[in-house]
Parts: C-alpha cells; structure tokens; sequence
C-alpha cells in the first residue's frame, strides 16, 4: 500500500476543486500533459491499486486545510475519494511547513510559496504526519498504530473521523482491553466503515457466513432429529455469547470482539459432535486404513479450533479480493485457542519425543502470518479471548446438564445427589435455596420443566459471578505489577480464570456429565453411527474421487494451480489418465513422482476432511444414503 501525499495552492483556478473536496464529492485530478507518465509509474510501482491520500492546501503562503482519504487510477490520472477534512491550527500548519522542506525527497524539498502544486510518494517523518492529518494530541501514536509504518508497505490508515468515532465508543473500556486500532487482518485493512469498528464487521461477517449458518443442523450432544429443545451447535454458540458478552461487559472488554470469537469459535465442527471430529483425526493423522491400497499416514490431524482458521480464512468465498473472510487476527487467535492446541496434556518441552502426532498448523491457516497468532503461549493474548474460552466451558456444563435432565437419562434429585459432595457443597447448596421456594410460590403446570429451567441460569449465575470478581482481582494486579504494551494489545498471562477450588467444582460436574449423559445408551448408539457414517463417506470419497462434488474437485485443482502442479480435469479426461491421477491422490505413486504424487494426496485427503467437516447432520446421511443405498 503506498501513500500519496498531494499539495496544492488554493487560488481562482483552483476553487471549483476545492468546494467538490469540501463535499466529499469525487472528484478526477486535472492532469497536466507533463503529468501523465509520473502519474502512471506512481500507480504501476505501487502493489494495490488503491493509495490513501493526504492533500495539503496551501492559502497565499501557508497551508491551510487538510483533507485525506484514498484515490483509485483512472485513464491518465486518479480519482479522488475525500473521507474527512480538517481545518489546521497554527501548530500544524508551522508543522507541516518545515515536513515538506526538511523531506529527504526532492519534489518535497522545494518551498511551498514557489512550488504552486506537486504530489508524490512522501519520506515525511511518519509520527509527525499523522499527528497532523489524524486528531492524536490526547493519545499517545502507537497507541493508534500497532507497527512503525512505511510507506511501501503501510495498510490502509484509519481516517480522522473513524478515531474520533470509535475513541467515543471505546474510551470507557479497560487499559487491557482490545481497541479498533489494534486489528491487524491477514490481508491489510480494509477500508475503514463509517460506524462499524472492526471487531464489529468480524462479528457480522461471521454471522452471514455458511459456516455459520450450517451449525444450525450439528450435533452438540443429542441426535439433531431428537427435537427442537435440545441444544446444537448453533444454540450452543449463541449461548456462549450471551456469556462471554456478560462478562466482557462487568469487565469493560470489547464486547464486539468478544461476541466475534464467541459465535465463530465453533464453526469449525464436523457433523456428528466430537466423535465427527475424533474420525477425522485418525483418518488424517494415519490412524485408520480406508482401502486395501491406502498407506495411513500423519497429514496433519484434524480439531474444529484449527479447522475454523482454514474454513474462515481460506475455503468461504465472499469477497472479489481475497480468500476467506479476512477475520482480524485477534479473532482467529481467540477461536483457536478456545481449546486446547495438543491431543495430549503432556508441556511441550516433551513434545520433540512424544508418540501423539499434534496438529500441524501450516495445514490450516493458509493465509497469514502464524507469528501473529502467539503459538508460544497456550492461552489468548487477548482478554477477550480468554472470556470465552471460559464461557465455553460454563456454557457447556450448564446445557449439557440441562439436556440430559430433558432427557430423562438424570433426574433433579440424582443430580441434586451427586452434587452433594464436598467438592461441591456450595454449588448444591445454592441450588437447593433457588429450587425449593421458586416451585413452592408457584402453581406448576410441568414441576420437571420448570426445575430443570430453574437449575441451568442457576448453575451458569454461579460461576459467572465468581469468574467476574476473579478476573477483576486479576486484571488489577496484572496491571499494578507489569509495563503493559499499548503497541498491540498483547496480554502475557492469562487473567480470566477460576482459582483451583471452583475449577475443581467445574471438572467434577464434567464428571458427572460424562458419567450419566456421555455414557448412556442413546448417546453411544448416536456416536457409534457417527463414526460409521463418517468412515464410510471418506472411504468412498477416497476410492472414487469422481464421488466428489465439483466443488471440491475445482478446490483440489486450484490449490494444485497455486503450488504450479500439474494436473488434469478428473470430469474431462480420458480414461487412461484419471486413472494414473487417480493413484496419486490415493498415494500410490510411482518412481520419479514422490514429491509430486506426496502434494496431490495431501491436498486430495485434506479437501476430502474439509468436505465432510463441513456437512451438516442431514447432509451427511443424506450422502451416505446416496453413496451406500440402492
């Protein structure tokens, strides 16, 4: 991204100009003869079409107004889009005067008074420039920009009226809480939205995406066709955003953000809950032989969290300009990290001599830089990252506690009596006090019900509450005791945490619900044909891979094409051919071919593992019928 910095004299030839600048009306440069080859070197040498500009207007000897914004090329000159304008102070213009003349660049070093209009690509001391186009006195600079710029490889700047915007909107949350300037994306910024922050335009390109979409039909625990009460992914998500969004608030967070990796951090789910997931990591990390023919071997596991980077950042199309969603990294961190990052609890000062073969993250995020995602550290360098990691595990406890008891595999006093332990004596005894006096005032219509509506807000109110006063206390000291980086937002411990006697309480209800719910019948009957459905549709996919959709068969080829491998249309070639090509994506390849054959069947398995991850419940038994039934 480059930056265009334009000066001109304000004088008659001039107003007609000036007042379309000051409407924030296109307008097209008046290009000079002389002009049109500088011009079209700035646009060719730059790596986007789309430059921010800053314009300087110059009243008899000074300058006098400031307008920025971007301009597009356009046949021998550029077009003109004006975002904010700024009346200078004295300060400034004194300022701005001395940028130009002291500029390393030659066209910048003439005088403003004799050198009537110029533009170029500027070496301007950088903080000083933005102090002057951007309204900064009240804050420190690296507050607003997270990296020290250049002007070759700057993102798009934040305008004026975006900070004063969103410093409204933000100034009342925490010193350790994520701010707008801090987003950083995969693929620069965008262009700055009028009144969307943009934390907030992550939150709503994942609900508008099909990812998100599709958790409307995925197992949380129960057969989706059990009924319309008993949670799925969707409802479950929508949950741990309520949560996490009540949290962030009590502890002046960014709720946007928060909300944003609350609603995506489940995306990534394959039908069938976990056991969906536990399939397609041994299928992908070389646990399960598919056919006769096929060599098992690790490539690169499979888990929802890493699956969510690839499917939010690379496979959903929406935009002309990019693949994926270019979510911010503080979003994809926090969805990756709202579980864990290794199949085993094992520190990873083992891990160089551990047998379990951990998930290869260049697999999933295709786009972007990993550094960003803070890999050395488990937890989110993000508060708001941590809160839903949190929410997630209440929201959990909570609901699946609540199905179960719908479901009529625990009773109210079975469950009152498991609680009754000392681990969590406090837990049953503040259920006990909510349950007895709210059915004794009432007259019930269902007493199951309405016990079992009573227990889950009861359940979540008490963790809640103590994770709030626990944060508070955290958060506080974190700050009393470390020099807090304002260049990113980077959080270096984890804040948002249950002390050990309420995480105790937390893993014991895990317990009961694993002991109760997970063990019964009717869930292992649901996971056993999961397990079956999903093997049997990568088999299938696998041994035929013109089973595929076209869909997937135009991804394999495409992601072929950007590796320069060759490769043949499976639905357009002979016979001969789509054979040979055939045994290499099974990988079954022959001599001379191994690093070729070795890249098509990783890419051939992976597009496979992102096709059935990507099914709903029905959609995948709905292959499966298709596939298997005559």
């Amino acid at each position: 991204m480059r930056v265009l910095i334009w000066k001109y004299e304000i004088s008659p030839e001039w107003e007609l100009l000036e007042q379309s600048l000051n409407q924030k009306k296109t307008v097209i440069y008046p290009t000079r003869e002389n002009e049109k080859e500088r011009i079209a070197y700035l646009f060719e040498t730059t790596d986007s079409q789309h430059m921010l500009l800053l314009i300087a207007g110059v009243q008899t000897e000074k300058v006098a107004k400031a307008w920025s914004g971007y301009c597009l090329p356009e046949a021998y000159t550029f077009a003109l889009h004006i975002d904010c304008i700024k009346q200078l102070s004295n300060s400034e213009i004194s300022l701005l005067t001395q940028l130009y003349e002291l500029s390393t660049v030659e066209s910048a070093r003439h005088n403003l008074e004799t050198n009537p209009t110029y533009f170029f690509t500027a070496d301007l001391p950088q903080k000083e420039l933005f102090a002057i186009f951007f309204d900064t006195e009240r804050y420190s600079l690296k507050k607003y920009f997270a990296v020290e710029y250049d002007w070759k490889s700057a993102p798009l700047l934040l305008p004026l009226n975006f900070f004063q915007a969103y410093h409204q909107q933000e100034d009342h949350l925490d010193s350790l809480a994520q701010k707008s300037q801090y987003a950083q994306r995969p693929i620069a910024l965008d262009r700055p939205h009028p009144y969307r922050n943009e934390f907030q335009r992550d939150k709503e390109r994942l609900i508008h995406s099909k990812g998100f979409r599709r958790m409307v039909d995925k197992a949380q625990i129960y057969n989706t066709t059990k009924g319309g009460h008993y949670r799925k992914r969707l409802t479950h998500s929508l949950e741990v955003s309520q949560i996490a969004r009540a949290v962030a608030r009590q502890l002046r967070l960014h709720e946007d953000l928060t909300e944003a990796i609350a609603l995506g951090h489940d995306v990534g789910h394959t039908p069938f809950g976990h056991e969906g997931e536990r399939q397609l990591d041994l299928i992908m990390s070389g646990g399960i032989k598919l056919a006769p023919q096929h060599q098992p071997e690790n490539l690169g596991g499979f888990k929802h969290n890493y699956q969510a980077l690839r499917l939010l950042n690379y496979i959903e199309e929406k935009y002309r300009e990019y693949e994926g969603l270019n979510l911010t990294y503080q979003v994809l961190e926090g969805i990756l990290k709202h579980t864990s990052l290794k199949k085993c609890k094992k520190e990873k000062r083992h891990c160089a001599v551990c047998l379990h073969q951990c998930f290869d993250i260049n697999e999933f995020l295709i786009i972007g830089n990993i550094e960003k995602l803070h890999l050395e550290v488990d937890f989110c360098s993000t508060l708001e990252g941590q809160v839903v990691e949190i929410a997630d595990e209440i929201a959990q406890r909570g609901h699946d506690l609540d199905d179960g008891l719908a479901s009529g595999v625990i009773t109210i006093d079975e469950l009152m009596e498991e609680l009754n332990t000392p681990i969590l004596r406090d837990l049953h005894h503040n259920l006990h006090n909510i349950l007895q006096p709210s059915i004794a005032r009432k007259i019930v219509i269902n007493r199951k019900d309405l016990q079992n509506s009573i227990m889950t807000p009861a359940i979540l109110n008490f963790f809640i509450e103590r994770l709030i006063k626990n944060a508070r206390m955290a958060i506080e000291e974190y700050k009393s005791q470390c020099t807090i980086s304002r260049e990113l937002g980077v959080i270096g411990s984890k804040l948002i945490f249950f002390h050990e006697n309420e995480q105790r309480m937390l893993d014991s209800l895990e317990q009961i619900i694993r002991n109760r719910i997970i063990n019964s019948q009717e869930i292992n009957c649901f996971d056993g044909n999961a397990a079956y459905i999903i093997r049997k549709l990568f088999k299938a996919y696998y041994c035929n891979p013109r089973q595929l959709p076209d869909n997937t068969l135009s991804r394999i080829n495409k992601d072929l094409e950007l590796l320069n491998i060759p490769h043949i249309e499976i639905r357009r070639s002979n016979k001969d051919a789509i054979a040979t090509e055939i045994l290499l994506y099974q990988g079954n390849y022959p001599y001379g071919m191994e690093a070729q054959g070795y890249i098509k069947h990783k890419i051939f398995m992976r597009n496979i593992a992102d096709l059935i991850g990507g099914m709903t419940d029905e959609f995948a038994r709905s292959q499966f019928k298709k596939l298997y039934l005559p």
